[in-house]
């Protein structure tokens, strides 16, 4: 005895004479249209595409800025790395002429004047090396927010020479 028919079959056991089968899906389908008479839904469309475009051209154009400020900045380091090493031999130099300068003083060719003007000398330029250490500290931290690495774990060792541009 077989039934044909929609719907699905009546489960097992349950075999009663006033079971009718069920439906198991109910789709409906809604379509609807706007006439575009005087060209609104073109212009939409064009003004959407010219949005994405516009969007898109700003996104390139923020990577760009990124990438330029990143050059920039790990330029700048290596320009102040070979600054650093010019003004630790300018302190060493210095270091090297005051103690000259006090052994001249010490056996008399000299005046003391010349000794205190050659130590305001070492003084001055080893605050301009504390200054540029600290300036190159700052642009270090910069170039780790540009890199989006955190400033605490980011490092560069002090290059060996001038910055070589390809």
């Amino acid at each position: 005895m077989g039934r044909a028919g929609r719907g699905c079959a009546a489960p097992a056991g349950a075999g009663t004479a006033s079971s009718a089968p069920a439906t198991l899906l109910n789709a409906g389908v809604e379509i609807s249209y706007e006439a575009d008479l005087f060209g609104r839904l073109a212009r939409n469309r064009d003004a959407a595409a010219l949005d994405a475009e516009s969007r898109q051209a700003l996104l390139h154009s923020t990577r760009l800025l990124v990438q330029a400020e990143t050059a920039q900045a790990y330029l700048g380091l290596r320009a102040l790395d070979v600054e650093r090493a010019l003004v630790r031999d300018t302190v060493a130099a210095y270091a090297d002429t005051l103690r000259l300068t006090q052994r001249r003083h010490q056996a008399g060719d000299i005046a003391e004047l010349d000794v205190v003007r050659v130590d305001a000398e070492v003084a001055a330029t080893e605050a301009e090396a504390l200054a540029l250490d600290r300036q190159r500290a700052a642009l270090e931290h910069a170039l780790a927010v540009l890199v989006g690495a955190p400033a605490s774990q980011f490092g560069l060792d002090a290059g060996p020479g001038p910055p070589r541009c390809p």
